[in-house]
């Protein structure tokens, strides 16, 4: 496994004030004679690091290794041979190889041809106490760029960039995140990117398994990636991730698409029928991390929020300024009522009596003019001050998201879920 270097260690002799004639230039087998080299089991390390950093990053890339073994399994490699990394703490010496290779200078790590792994080594973010601002975990690009550079090395550098693999970075920095020591510094952001995912397929998205496992990535599909798309595949993968059956279906989409085909039909039945249960799965999980928010807010802007997501997923208010002191046995109470009931998978699942006569009606035109009346009612009550992507990309499209469930109806488990007695409205707060 080899990455040539043919102009960067030249750039990098003459930022050091080296003499460029005397210096070779860097490749795998006669690396940049700046670096010292170090090998693990698994990795061989190339870095301008101290001995006791180096020594850590070492570690750290050898963990990510074993990491992509034990739970993506359909990335295995025969021979389990050594990856090549850099990890450079010298921007200037960062910049020169991410130009060499057309990367963004500002990358935090980038995967060059031959499958080597460049890293870069930000100080401020080692130690304890890590960054002073966290919004992601540090060890993030260098997990990212440890999952790509094993796809690529298994499925080859054809591999077209998928919606798999967007949500597969984002499983596996939090997979690794959790094996670093570093899962407390991604539970905040773990919380926000389950609202992010469940928001988008409560307020109508289409089934997410089969969506995220076939749609092809298109980075100018702006609009998609604003309302949480990104979030939508990491909870996909994530939940198929969670037992033996999904990695599976997993591993075989990426074959397909390294192939150019399509999954087994067999494969999509498999994961439409999985649909419902993800989305109950991700439900439970985004209102638990909406009650948790709502227990340890660091201020009140961030217990308000908590509070308008849940009353929109919910119909549940829960007054977070009123009485201070007894805000605890409030929040036990609405957990209480969550377990009891969490509410209806979909926003549209509530108006399921209204949607069924819609489907007999003699005028579907008429028919779905007074169901959009009524759930545009009801959506403007549940989403009054609360302000998300998702929420405002559904409210433009409310009579779209009717007129397919009208034409859709759901499955049969769905309509148990919901309250199909009559017609009442359904403003009424628990």
């Amino acid at each position: 496994m080899s990455a040539r270097l043919p102009r960067a260690g030249a750039c990098l002799a003459l930022a050091l004030g080296l003499a460029a004639c005397h210096t070779p230039e860097p490749t795998a087998a006669t690396p940049d004679p700046n670096l010292q080299e170090r090998a693990g089991v698994r990795v061989l390390l190339r870095s301008d690091l101290p001995v006791g950093p180096a020594e850590q990053a070492l570690r750290q890339l050898e963990t990510l290794e074993l990491l992509l073994d034990a739970r993506l399994p359909f990335l295995a490699l025969p021979g389990k041979p050594q990856a090549l990394s850099y990890v450079i703490a010298d921007p200037g010496r960062f910049e020169l190889y991410a130009r060499e290779f057309d990367v963004a200078t500002q990358a935090g790590a980038f995967v060059a041809p031959g499958g080597v792994l460049f890293v870069r080594y930000r100080a401020e973010e080692q130690g304890p106490f890590g960054p002073p601002y966290v919004l992601e975990p540090p060890s993030r690009p260098e997990a990212a760029g440890a999952l790509r550079r094993r796809l690529v090395l298994r499925y080859g550098p054809g591999l077209p960039r998928t919606w798999i693999e967007e949500g597969l970075a984002l499983a596996f920095a939090d997979l690794a995140a959790r094996e670093l020591g570093e899962e407390a510094l991604a539970a905040p952001r773990l919380r926000q990117r389950l609202l992010d995912a469940y928001l988008p397929l409560f307020l109508g998205g289409p089934p997410a398994l089969v969506d995220t496992l076939t749609r092809p990535y298109d980075p100018r599909a702006i609009d998609r990636r604003r309302v949480g798309a990104e979030a939508v595949a990491w909870a996909c993968v994530r939940y198929l991730l969670a037992d033996a059956e999904g990695t599976a279906l997993l591993g075989r989409a990426l074959e397909a698409w390294s192939r150019e085909a399509s999954p087994p039909e067999a494969d999509l039945r498999a994961l439409a029928a999985r649909e419902r249960d993800f989305e109950r799965s991700l439900q439970r999980e985004a209102l638990e991390g909406l009650i948790d928010q709502l227990r340890a807010a660091p201020s009140a802007v961030d217990r308000w929020e908590a509070a308008a997501a849940l009353r929109l997923l919910s119909n549940l208010d829960i007054e977070v300024d009123r009485d201070p002191e007894q805000l605890p046995a409030r929040i036990a109470r609405a957990r209480q009522l969550l377990d009891e009931d969490p509410g209806p998978l979909r926003f549209l699942d509530s108006f399921a009596p209204q949607l069924a006569r819609a489907r007999a009606a003699r005028s579907q035109f008429a028919a779905l003019d007074t169901v959009t009346q009524r759930v545009r009612k009801e959506f403007e009550r549940r989403t009054a001050g609360y302000g998300h992507p998702a929420v405002e990309h559904a409210r433009g499209r409310l009579r779209a998201a009717v007129q397919w469930a009208i034409e859709h109806p759901p499955p049969t488990d769905a309509a148990s879920e919901t309250d199909a007695e009559d017609d009442t409205e359904t403003d009424t707060p628990r």
